[in-house]
């Protein structure tokens, strides 16, 4: 499997909209699906944490798999989502900051196309996912999820449940749960 990056593309009106498609291409229901405008403001502001992941079908044509996609969050932003998440309405109140050594880290999406759903390419997605996370050292990690598969991969990053977000019911009826986690960082400077 490889993955693709912002600087693989022509442009990075090019790289959004192979983000976007492959995250239609993963939520048929438009409900579910991210929006353009939120995402495309994300990845004008930082797209080194977003790649776009594609195997080779049988007959030779790059298929995509899905994408993942991950920031920096601000450290006031990160405590909210930890101690008062019910605070926050929606998840575009969660916005990345520039900062290339950061302390904090959203968890934007992990999204797979249906048919790649509990296959090694998506345990392979997720692995390669934890090393991004990991070569970026962060202290704490944060997520939004509604749906039982978004709670496992959380919960795979050592996530815990921290309460929902407070105006929105997310996706169907379920309400927006936020998942936040701190990790001990490793200092550099020991190795």
């Amino acid at each position: 499997m490889a993955s693709q990056q912002p600087d693989d593309f022509s442009s990075s009106d090019q790289f959004f909209q192979a983000i976007l498609a492959a995250d239609w291409a993963c939520y048929p229901h438009l409900d579910d699906q991210v929006d353009a405008k939120r995402l495309d403001y994300i990845l004008s502001l930082f797209p080194a944490g977003f790649r776009l992941w594609q195997s080779v079908g049988d007959d030779g044509k790059p298929q995509i798999v899905g994408y993942t996609g991950w920031y920096p969050i601000a450290p006031g932003i990160f405590s909210v989502l930890e101690n008062a998440p019910e605070t926050l309405s929606h998840r575009g109140e969660i916005m990345p900051c520039r900062d290339l050594q950061p302390e904090y880290l959203y968890l934007f999406n992990y999204s797979l196309i249906p048919v790649w759903h509990q296959t090694s390419l998506s345990r392979q997605m997720l692995t390669m996912l934890a090393d991004d996370i990991a070569a970026v050292n962060p202290a704490g990690i944060a997520a939004i999820t509604v749906s039982p598969s978004g709670q496992r991969v959380a919960r795979r990053f050592g996530l815990k449940p921290s309460g929902n977000l407070g105006g929105n019911l997310g996706c169907g009826a379920e309400p927006d749960t936020v998942f936040t986690g701190r990790r001990q960082r490793v200092d550099d400077t020991a190795k």
